[in-house]
This record gives structure tokens, C-alpha cells and sequence, in this order.
């Protein structure tokens, strides 16, 4: 299933997945914002270590600084791709709310009928074929018994 497609989810369902998916962006933004910040303060400690001639923490800084921007990197681009998904998913769900709501669903349809024509008894249905059976061999019998009569 592709993640962006709400094509066949009813109105309240594709709201609620959009809703999650714009929270999930939001949390995705959120964590960007906080490693942008992370950057910027292990940068001022790289200068800070670098301006008090202090090599081994200006390293231990700028390796930090390294691996802050390589999870800042992933956060970006799947930001990106979620803000894409969102904007699609947000397409649809315009589609979705626009399109005429069906006065019934099956079920409710099926419920009614049941109300007004009685549950399908299909003991019941079994027993009238068996005598609508028996009043057939019957019949028979009384057209044999008419067939012998009068050719006697």
C-alpha cells in the first residue's frame, strides 16, 4: 500500500490518517529545529575549544559537530519526503470531503430490509420445500390413482 494514497479510506478515516501524518511532520520539524540548535552550539564549542588552544576538545567537538549534521541531513530529507506526502494526502482529502455521501451504507441497507421482511429463516425455507416435496408425491399419487381408475 502506498503510504500517501487515502483513496479508499471513508471521510473519517482519511481525516484521522492525514491528522497523524501532519503530526509525524510536525515531529520530524521539531527534531530538525533541536539539531539545527545541537550544530550551532557544538560549533561555538569547536571556536571556544579552538580560541583556548585546547586541540583535544576542539576534536572531540567537531566530531560531534560531524555526526549532529549526518542525522541532521537524514532528519532533512525525510522531512521533505513526509511534507510531500502530506500535501498529497491533504489533496485527497479535499477529494474525499467533496464527493456526495451515499444516504445508506450496505449495512444499514441490509439491517432495514431485515426489519421489514423478517430474518431469513432458512429452517423455515427448508420445511416448505419438503412440503411443496410431499404435496407434489402426492399429487402424483392421486394422477396415477385416477390414470389406474379409469382405465379399469
Amino acid at each position: 500500500m502506498d503510504t500517501y494514497d487515502i483513496t479508499g479510506l471513508d471521510p473519517a478515516s482519511a481525516k484521522e490518517y492525514v491528522l497523524a501524518a501532519i503530526s509525524t511532520l510536525k515531529q520530524t520539524t521539531e527534531k530538525r529545529l533541536e539539531l539545527e540548535r545541537e550544530i550551532e552550539i557544538w560549533s561555538k564549542r569547536v571556536a571556544l575549544a579552538k580560541e583556548h588552544s585546547r586541540s583535544d576538545l576542539q576534536a572531540q567537538a567537531e566530531t560531534r559537530v560531524f555526526e549532529v549534521r549526518q542525522n541532521l541531513d537524514r532528519i532533512r530529507n525525510e522531512e521533505a519526503g513526509l511534507n510531500g506526502g502530506v500535501i498529497r494526502l491533504k489533496s485527497q482529502l479535499k477529494m474525499i470531503l467533496n464527493q456526495p455521501e451515499l444516504e445508506y451504507d450496505a449495512d444499514q441497507l441490509s439491517a432495514e430490509l431485515e426489519l421489514l421482511a423478517g430474518e431469513h429463516d432458512e429452517l423455515a425455507e427448508k420445511f416448505r420445500e419438503e412440503e411443496a416435496l410431499d404435496a407434489l408425491e402426492r399429487l402424483k399419487r392421486e394422477m396415477d390413482q385416477e390414470g389406474q381408475d379409469t382405465e379399469a
